[in-house]
């Protein structure tokens, strides 16, 4: 469905309208909430002061505190972090530490027949796999962070995102670049303008972090998917340092079930023993850690399916989600910068390129001075250097996994001062710098 400015335009300012109401609604809940026997009586919890909120009344339920039962915690983090249920990954690491991951948790898994006890052996396609659903116990397990009250051995879930119908619950957009606060922030702000709600979680290792957006219902993961692609495209015209490889870190990383595989997956937040180092929780602006986790997660206002569908729309009408030239034929397979663009160009107004001078330099690749060039133009010029990998779309459409493969393919550098590309780009950054109304100062 094609959606026209004016159509985008009345869908940002009714998303603002939304985000007016939740928070009016939030108010009254929790003022309501507070005279009744849903939660204790202090009112409208500090914790939750700016958050975009959903009131728990709702779906009558309980309003959870860190002083909350155990029941209703758990009960909690399984309306807001299940995944698939049937299966759940566990968190593993060899005796020396130098190697670590995850895998599914398999009933069988070391006893007698397990391919794993023989050299080589591998999980997939044994005859003995057996997943352990994701359930309370498994809940307990891992906020306690030790499975079954073994305190020398450490317990962390994970999910998988993605559900057996190609929906899913939640989405996730994962940052852990050196400035990876800069990135995660850069998208937070992209989100808000969009109306999207985003609640930040610093990862397990401190070193990044992970943006939960959260549906009322499942919704299909290309929608999803979708909406959170667009909006990592937005981000860029901001922020160009944030990288074409973000595309690769959502959670769930693909639209469809790859043959035989569960997906990517996440490791859950609020594991206790990463808790103790500050990691794994959610926090502020700041990357201050909420003193009540389970408020926050309590107040959690959620898209529903109709909010994320109408977002998908509008970045695929807009020619959005990715920004980026598809290959159409074979002709240009090895030399992609060759192709001519196939992606929308932000406009000159937009820009503010108008009469001011491009430095460009050519040497073992063409570089681009960024010191006077706005971030969308930036963000624009890395674009010529990048293009939609065919072989992601291929694999994903026969149903392969496409982890290791990379939606996009960019032969574009960001420097600190200057964007590089390939010697023949030159021809196509000229002609971008003319549609600006920006003259060039060439050296070669």
């Amino acid at each position: 469905m094609s959606v026209t400015e004016d159509g985008r335009d009345e869908l940002a300012r009714r998303l603002s309208r939304l985000a007016e109401i939740d928070e009016e609604r939030n108010r009254l809940a929790c003022e309501i909430a507070a005279l009744s026997e849903h939660r204790p009586s202090k009112p409208y919890p500090t914790e939750l002061q700016g958050l975009p909120l959903f009131s728990p009344l709702a779906k009558q339920r309980p309003w959870v505190t860190q002083h909350s039962d155990s029941s209703d915690k758990i009960d909690l983090f399984l309306d807001l972090f299940t995944g698939r249920r049937d299966v759940y990954a566990v968190r593993w690491e060899n005796s020396d530490g130098s190697r670590k991951g995850y895998s599914f948790h398999c009933a069988n898994f070391w006893k007698n027949g397990c391919q794993k006890k023989t050299k080589g052996g591998k999980c997939k396609g044994c005859q003995m796999r057996e997943y352990i659903p994701f359930d309370g116990h498994t809940v307990r397990n891992h906020l306690r962070g030790t499975e079954n009250d073994h305190r020398d051995k450490e317990f962390v879930a994970g999910a998988y995102a993605l559900l057996m119908d190609e929906t899913c619950r939640f989405v996730v957009a994962d940052f852990d670049k050196a400035d990876y606060k800069e990135d995660a922030k850069a998208f937070k702000v992209a989100c808000t303008a969009s109306g999207i709600p985003t609640y930040l979680e610093r990862s397990r290792s401190g070193n990044g972090c992970h943006v939960w957006v959260f549906f009322t219902s499942p919704v299909p993961a290309r929608h999803a998917r979708r909406m959170m692609l667009a909006t990592l495209t937005k981000t860029m015209e901001a922020r160009p340092d944030i990288g074409f490889d973000s595309y690769d870190r959502l959670i769930p990383n693909q639209d469809k079930m790859p043959k035989g595989g569960l997906g990517n997956l996440i490791g859950l937040p609020l594991q206790q023993r990463s808790r103790v180092d500050g990691n794994s929780v959610f926090v502020d602006d700041e990357w201050q850690p909420y003193d009540d986790q389970w408020a926050i997660l309590s107040g959690i206002r959620r898209m529903t399916p109709s909010e994320v569908e109408a977002l998908s729309e509008e970045g695929t009408g807009a020619g959005a989600v990715l920004g980026l030239q598809v290959p159409q034929s074979e002709e240009h397979a090895d030399e992609p910068w060759k192709m001519k663009p196939s992606r929308p160009i932000t406009s000159p107004s937009a820009v503010g390129l108008t009469g001011k001078t491009i430095k460009m330099k050519l040497g073992n690749q063409l570089y681009i001075e960024r010191k006077d060039l706005p971030s969308p133009a930036a963000a624009q010029f890395a674009r010529i250097g990048a293009f939609q990998n065919p072989k992601f779309y291929s694999a994903q459409a026969m149903g392969l996994w496409t982890g290791e493969i990379p939606r996009v393919i960019s032969a574009a550098e960001i420097f600190p001062e200057h964007i590089g590309l390939p010697r023949g780009c030159l021809e196509e950054a000229r002609d971008l710098a003319k549609l600006y109304n920006a003259e060039i100062d060439f050296e070669d």
